[in-house]
């Protein structure tokens, strides 16, 4: 997994406040992220896959929340140095570190209807944007155009603003689709809990007080080279 950004990346990434990256990874990584992904969800639930449809939309995505610190198939991808980089490079941070991570099952009700910026829906302030990575299905199966632009195929994502308006519906439209979002958080981002946030107290559980600061050894700093 080697990229690198030049100008025109971050011309297009300033202009739009997103942009994509195809074969971030390949489709067996993707494949193998899937299936960690389920087994930990189904742990988490405590149920079997025939048994999840019965579970509430709530109940699925609030689980979905931090499988890096579990599984080390994620924390590998959630801190590859490249694509903290890549990001670091897109927004101009100097200091950056791991905020949090999401896996996104498709084919529930959406959380939220109406577009919603991701930093007005999470707990860590500032935040400097998220990696959305496309590890199941493929766009063509989507049948309503929307503006928020889906990665196609397993393995490509796309990286955006934190201020970017998401379609949080389109991401819910699809049985067959399923995404990992790494969201990265500026060196000196706060934990400041946020009823909108899904999981206002995650960082909690881990060991952070309200308006503390993010730790290092709990929220990793990366050692930032732009590429």
């Amino acid at each position: 997994m080697r990229f690198a950004t030049n100008l025109d990346h971050k011309k297009f990434f300033h202009k739009n406040r997103y942009i994509e990256f195809t074969e971030i990874l390949s489709a067996n990584e993707a494949k193998a992220l899937k299936e960690n992904a389920d087994r930990v969800l189904l742990k988490r639930l405590s149920c079997k896959e025939e048994q999840i449809a019965k579970k509430s939309t709530k109940d699925i995505f609030t689980q979905g929340r931090d499988f890096w610190r579990e599984d080390p198939s994620y924390k590998k991808i959630a801190l590859h140095q490249n694509l903290a980089n890549i990001a670091a490079s897109l927004v101009g941070a100097q200091t950056f570190r791991m905020g949090y991570d999401h896996y996104i099952r498709k084919g529930y009700d959406a959380i939220t209807l109406s577009p919603t910026s991701l930093q007005n829906i999470s707990s860590i302030q500032k935040i400097y944007g998220g990696m959305l990575i496309r590890i199941s299905g493929t766009s063509e199966s989507l049948t309503n155009e929307t503006a928020f632009p889906i990665p196609k195929n397993p393995g490509d994502a796309i990286f955006f603003h934190p201020e970017y308006l998401l379609s949080w519906e389109a991401l819910f439209q699809d049985l067959e689709s399923s995404f990992y979002l790494i969201v990265y958080a500026h060196g000196e981002a706060r934990y400041i809990p946020n009823e909108k946030d899904i999981q206002p107290n995650f960082l909690k559980k881990v060991g952070y007080m309200q308006g503390e600061f993010l730790r290092n050894d709990l929220n990793p700093l990366f050692p930032i080279k732009h590429v």
